[in-house]
């Protein structure tokens, strides 16, 4: 655990890859699942979310990303460190992350915008930071504090046939602010799967 928060402190770019199965060809949405991986491509944890059951799998294809869901965050040796919840909503959603012990980092809540993908980032100690698709560029997602941009969430494309098929989604989030603490980092990284679920996912019908 101390040597991924020290990694964190220290990261100025991770990389978000999702592990897609077969299946979903056929349009079923399973649980996602991601490898996180810091700037030399080498795996620092991984995430995914919570729920076996067959009313969870019920849930998914219904409702799609409205649902109340959980994603679990683990180290290399599969151990849970982080856990970020959202409950059921269908506009004013927000996702909070927490460490197992239930010590919360912070909340991402999307505000009412009509051109914008906008939200807002509360961190524990109070600290705000705004998050704001541009109109024109949809797969970007830049982070501001105090009008200045401190971090970058961007969608990469993963290629025709998993576009296409798969669905397989690939980000990248840059920290442009040295100063931004790992607490700060991990609501971000956590953002940035959560905007993967919200919008480049497929949707109930």
């Amino acid at each position: 655990m101390q040597d991924l928060i020290e990694k964190l402190k220290f990261e100025k770019e991770l990389k978000i890859v999702q592990k897609k199965e077969m299946i979903e060809v056929l349009g079923f949405e399973s649980k996602n699942k991601y490898e996180i991986l810091d700037q030399s491509g080498s795996v620092l944890m991984y995430a995914g979310e919570s729920g076996e059951g067959i009313f969870d799998t019920i849930l998914r294809q219904i409702l799609g990303h409205y649902r109340n869901f959980n994603i679990n965050v683990y180290d290399k040796q599969g151990a849970q460190l982080f856990r970020a919840n959202h409950p059921f909503k269908f506009y004013f959603r927000e996702l909070s992350v927490f460490d197992k012990d239930q010590k919360n980092f912070g909340k991402l809540t999307k505000e009412f915008s009509l051109l914008h993908k906008k939200f807002v980032i509360e961190l524990a100690n109070g600290e705000k930071l705004q998050m704001k698709s541009p109109i024109m560029s949809f797969w970007t997602f830049p982070i501001l504090k105090n009008d200045r941009e401190v971090a970058t969430i961007k969608k990469k494309w993963s290629g025709l046939i998993k576009e296409s098929f798969l669905d397989a989604d690939n980000f990248t989030v840059s920290f442009s602010d040295p100063s931004l603490s790992w607490e700060t980092k991990l609501v971000i990284l956590m953002s940035a799967l959560f905007i993967d679920i919200s919008y480049f996912e497929k949707k109930p019908s």
